[in-house]
């Protein structure tokens, strides 16, 4: 390997790790949010304390526009790599308090506010975490965004199929009272070896030229001028984020259901949904591409309308016919389909902002987004399932997400046409 590509390849790795961390600690929360229920959030109604676990859960993105705020403006004025630096330490923080925190059984009221608090600290640093990668490493590869771009996703891909892996063989290799009673902590403990090992990767990172070039010119506050003059580009990013957060955690969240609603085994949902992760490393990279190749808004679109299209159908397959192999073929195909609007997104939302308030304008919209459908999905899935009496229902919530996405790539289309920043314009063709 020549010396530019382990460059390439270590500027990925470190500027995609820490989202990957973030993911893989949040995945392992909703793949486990049953489990973690019952521990910290114990109540005489299993359907009440899951209710409690995800609300939790979904409280914890409302942080993240503060975070927004805070590390996307440090982003802009100090660089894309001290912010980085300073995210992951957070991370590492949330992520140690959430793997040992005592139980319900120890420490009492402690224990949920305690997990709770881990949450919001990590749901702070997860909010300037995404914008800052995605604008490194876009920044860094202007000639191949949305192929560079995809990378962040298929982070978060590789961390959530580490961690269903690792719940597969766990469950599978455990009796269910040796996982109850202590082996549940060790996929949260599992996040707590990542920090050390980004902190000291970012550390060699510096940032691009681009970068440097559009922070030499005089501006006003990032934040000031964001919300004076990025308002509208801030609502699309709200609308992209939509599907993309949305259709990611109903993934998540799929074992889970099935295991609630359709009565399957654990091991058979998990072993799932590694299956479903696997498609998505092997895709988000390659539709990443084709965006750069045949244009983002064609193949986001795709995504966008595909999934609105085959969700109902697919749900309909597996509520009928809960089986492990129909399972896995439904969340193959919804990871494949998913991929073509989720990979190009990176890099699409990125382009609409400047490159002196990009962090800024991206993180704001982007946790906005989040914290409105993302960290909602579960709560309003598990809500959804409860009022209507069938585990179609969060189907439902995705065809609305959808619509929501395809909607805002179009208008984001429309604004590339009418102005003339090339970035925008490119990615529209």
């Amino acid at each position: 390997m020549s010396a530019s590509a382990r460059t390439t390849v270590r500027d990925v790795a470190a500027a995609t790790i820490g989202h990957g961390m973030e993911n893989y600690a949040f995945s392992v929360y909703a793949l486990m949010s049953g489990v973690i229920a019952g521990k910290y959030f114990p109540a005489s109604n299993p359907a009440l304390s899951l209710l409690a676990s995800v609300a939790t859960f979904g409280v914890s993105f409302l942080i993240r526009p503060f975070g927004a705020i805070v590390l996307g403006v440090y982003a802009d004025r100090k660089g894309r790599i001290p912010a980085l630096s300073l995210c992951i330490k957070l991370m590492f923080i949330g992520t140690v308090l959430m793997a040992f925190m005592p139980t319900y059984a120890s420490i009492g009221v402690l224990a949920p506010i305690g997990m709770f608090l881990a949450l919001l600290i990590k749901g702070f640093s997860y909010g300037g975490e995404f914008s800052s990668a995605a604008s490194f490493l876009i920044e860094r590869n202007p000639a191949r965004r949305g192929f560079f771009g995809s990378w962040v996703i298929a982070s978060q891909s590789i961390a959530s199929l580490l961690a269903a892996v690792l719940l597969t063989v766990l469950t599978a290799a455990l009796p269910d009272t040796v996982f109850d009673a202590w082996a549940w902590r060790i996929p949260l403990a599992f996040g707590v070896l990542v920090g050390p090992v980004g902190y000291y990767l970012r550390r060699k990172l510096r940032d691009s030229a681009e970068y440097h070039a559009a922070r030499t010119e005089v501006r006003r506050h990032p934040l000031r001028e964001v919300f004076s003059t990025q308002k509208t580009r801030m609502l699309l990013v709200i609308g992209l984020v939509a599907f993309s957060s949305s259709s990611s955690y109903l993934v998540t969240y799929m074992p889970t259901m099935s295991v609630r609603e359709l009565g399957m085994p654990s091991s058979a949902t998990f072993l799932a949904a590694v299956v479903g992760y696997a498609v998505s490393v092997v895709a988000d990279p390659v539709a990443g591409h084709c965006s750069d190749r045949f244009g983002r808004v064609r193949v986001m679109v795709i995504g966008s309308i595909g999934l609105a299209v085959t969700i109902l159908p697919l749900f309909l397959l597996l509520t009928t016919n809960p089986l492990l192999p129909v399972m896995i073929t439904v969340m193959a195909l919804i990871a494949l389909i998913k991929s073509c609007y989720t990979a190009p997104n990176t890099a699409f939302k990125a382009e609409i902002f400047p490159t002196h308030i990009r962090s800024t304008g991206l993180s704001i919209g982007y946790n906005i987004g989040l914290a409105l459908f993302g960290g909602c999905t579960q709560l309003i899935s598990t809500g959804l399932i409860q009022l209507t009496g069938t585990a179609l229902a969060p189907s439902f919530w995705l065809i609305a997400t959808a619509i929501i996405s395809t909607v805002s790539v179009c208008c984001a289309a429309r604004l590339g046409r009418n102005r003339t920043r090339e970035p925008v314009r490119a990615a529209v063709r």
